[in-house]
């Protein structure tokens, strides 16, 4: 069986609403521009630079204040957190202690993450997402095997 990148996602959205402002609420969601080739791989050892943004339902973009980029490397399929069961050929989940900061900066008016790529080919590369907008709404991604080094 071939084992491909996306094993596993979870996203938690959270905002702030009062009396005044009811009903189905629009929701952030972040875009991630990763620039990989057709096979969902990057190159071992070189890094990469990772435009990340937001929209809003029905909307469009969103004007981001806070935006946080941790990524991992290795073999797993699955986070220790959250707990939850999936196929796995590998038995070990990933451990919240070896994710690792991007370096991520403003560039041209983007939110712009450095992920370096430094691990062996073969390993994938987990991503852990957080932004806040403007309105302190928040949206975290966790991808684990968002893609492959090669």
């Amino acid at each position: 069986m071939q084992e491909n990148p996306g094993a596993f996602y979870n996203g938690v959205y959270s905002f702030i609403t009062d009396p005044k402002n009811q009903g189905v609420q629009p929701r952030r969601m972040p875009v991630l521009d990763i620039p990989l080739a057709i096979d969902n791989t990057a190159v071992a050892g070189e890094p990469i630079k990772v435009v990340l943004g937001a929209i809003v339902d029905g909307k469009g973009p969103a004007t981001l204040t806070d935006v946080s980029l941790q990524y991992g490397y290795g073999q797993e399929c699955l986070p220790v957190s959250p707990s939850v069961f999936q196929y796995c050929p590998v038995s070990q989940k990933f451990a919240d202690s070896n994710w690792q900061s991007a370096e991520v900066a403003q560039e041209n008016g983007q939110w712009v993450a450095t992920i370096p790529n430094a691990a062996a080919a073969g390993n994938y590369v987990h991503l852990k997402l957080t932004m806040t907008d403007e309105g302190n709404s928040r949206a975290e991604q966790l991808m684990m095997r968002a893609y492959l080094l090669k």
